[in-house]
């Protein structure tokens, strides 16, 4: 292969992989071209894409940002399965649980989150990380409930105080007089 086809590979995965927050790897050789259709039109109608890599280029650029590991999963033909919007990683999980439930699965190699290889059975479990929406509206939650309960507990005593002054202007809450 020519070094300008190289270059060219090069700049067109940093391309497809520019602002994503992970990918998964998959191995396709065992399916057949029909399956692999249906395989990327399923993809496709999830926002996903899946691409084929030539794993010196890719290895070259995930390299180039400081990730290593990639020769764990670079055995062989490799794809990659990337797509648009947040959540890619998990959205691509999810996808491959549910394409294995219906149809030979395809084999998943490994995945990339944060800049971190990891192995096919942690991949398994990206499906129930919760997307950026999820975990912003749990945080929200959680910091709601701790400001409600402060409040909360701000006006109890508040109340109580409040309730006291008035029992003692009123004349009930004064002490009694000894006797001499």
């Amino acid at each position: 292969m020519s070094k300008q086809l190289k270059e060219w590979m090069y700049k067109e995965y940093k391309a497809t992989t520019k602002g994503k927050d992970g990918f998964v790897f998959v191995d396709y050789q065992k399916t057949s071209a029909e399956e692999l259709r249906a395989f990327r039109n399923a993809l496709r109608k999830e926002a996903l894409e899946l691409v084929v890599i030539k794993n010196a280029v890719f290895k070259k650029l995930l390299q180039s940002n400081k990730v290593a590991g990639f020769e764990t999963i670079a055995i062989g033909p490799t794809a990659v399965i990337v797509g648009e919007g947040d959540a890619l990683a998990q959205r691509a999980s999810r996808f491959l649980e549910t394409w294995a439930g219906e149809h030979k699965p395809v084999a998943i190699r490994g995945g990339l989150l944060d800049g971190t290889i990891t192995a096919p059975a942690e991949v398994k479990k990206w499906k129930d990380l919760p997307t950026r929406e999820q975990a912003l509206s749990i945080i929200a939650g959680t910091i709601k409930g701790v400001g409600a309960k402060l409040a909360s507990q701000i006006k109890a005593a508040g109340g109580k105080l409040a309730s006291q002054i008035k029992a003692r202007g009123e004349g009930k809450g004064e002490p009694k007089a000894k006797a001499e």
